[in-house]
C-alpha cells in the first residue's frame, strides 16, 4: 500500500465530515491550518470532528477547540496512530481524554472484479424523495440517530450532489439496508452500511459494499476505501479491504 493511497482514504475520510457539516443547517467548517474543524451542530458527539490528520500544530489545536467550545458542540479531536503521541500530549493539556473509540481505516486497491449480488436483497440508487423517505428510518435505526436529525444530514439536496450516491436494498418491497458513496479524486468512499437486525447475517450488507463500489468504478473511481466497525471488519476483510491506518479519538472531560 502506498503512502499516495492512504492520504486519499485518509483525505475522503475528512471529506464526508465536511460534507455531512455543509448539508447540516446548523453546520459550520473552519480551518486553522494544517487542522480542520467539521460541526453538524448537532448533539452526537461523533458527528462533530476535528481533523488532525494531515499534520498537526499544538497551536492550531489549540484554536480548533476554542472555537468547538465557542459553539458548545460536542465533539471528538481524530487523529491516525502515526501522529497518536504527540496529540494525545496536546489533548491532555486541553483537558480531552480518550474516546476509547479507534476504527481502523481500510483499503481496496482495485475495483476491478467485483462480484453480482447474492443475496435476496434487491439494492437500488436512490433517485427521488419516496426512495430517500424508505432509507431515513433505516439509518436512524440502526445507528441510533432521532429520526428528525437524520433528516436534516441526509436531506433532498443531496439527491442533485455529484459526489453523493446513495442506495437502498429491499426485501419484498420493504427497505431494509442502505449505503452512501461518496466520490473524490478517484476514492470510492464507502459510508453508512447499515442492515435492519432481523435482516442481518444474509449476506445484505457485503451486497451493498459491493454496490457502493461499483457505482463508484462507474463514476470513474479506481479504489475504495472505508472506515470499518469491529463487527465489519471481518467481512471487509474477506472482500479484500486492507488495513492501512487507526483513527483515534479524544474528548472533553466529562
Amino acid at each position: 500500500m502506498t503512502g499516495v493511497e492512504v492520504t486519499r482514504a485518509n483525505e475522503n475520510f475528512q471529506f464526508a465530515f465536511e460534507k455531512a457539516a455543509e448539508y447540516a443547517p446548523d453546520g459550520a467548517i473552519a480551518r486553522f491550518d494544517p487542522v480542520t474543524v467539521t460541526s453538524t451542530g448537532t448533539d452526537i458527539t461523533s458527528f462533530n470532528r476535528i481533523f488532525t490528520i494531515g499534520g498537526r500544530t499544538p497551536e492550531a489545536i489549540e484554536a480548533a477547540v476554542e472555537w468547538m467550545h465557542d459553539r458548545g458542540d460536542p465533539f471528538w479531536l481524530t487523529t491516525t496512530d502515526e501522529r497518536r503521541a504527540e496529540v494525545e500530549a496536546v489533548a491532555s493539556s486541553l483537558d480531552l481524554v480518550d474516546a476509547g473509540v479507534s476504527q481502523p481505516g481500510m483499503v481496496l486497491r482495485s475495483l476491478d472484479g467485483i462480484p453480482a449480488p447474492s443475496s435476496e436483497a434487491s439494492i437500488e440508487r436512490v433517485t427521488d424523495e419516496d426512495d430517500l423517505e424508505e432509507l431515513v428510518p433505516v439509518f436512524a435505526d440502526v445507528f441510533d440517530v432521532p429520526h428528525d436529525v437524520t433528516e436534516t444530514l441526509i436531506p433532498p439536496s443531496v439527491l442533485d450532489d455529484a459526489t453523493y450516491e446513495l442506495l437502498v436494498g429491499r426485501i419484498d418491497g420493504r427497505c431494509v439496508s442502505c449505503g452512501t458513496l461518496l466520490q473524490r479524486d478517484g476514492v470510492a468512499g464507502v459510508y453508512s452500511i447499515a442492515t435492519v437486525e432481523d435482516h442481518r447475517g444474509r449476506g445484505i450488507g457485503t451486497d451493498m459494499t459491493w454496490e457502493v463500489l461499483r457505482a463508484g468504478r462507474e463514476s470513474g473511481c479506481q479504489i475504495g476505501v472505508l472506515q470499518s466497525s469491529e463487527m465489519g471488519y471481518p467481512v471487509y476483510e474477506k472482500m479484500g479491504f486492507e488495513p492501512v491506518v487507526d483513527y483515534h479519538n479524544f474528548e472533553p472531560r466529562t
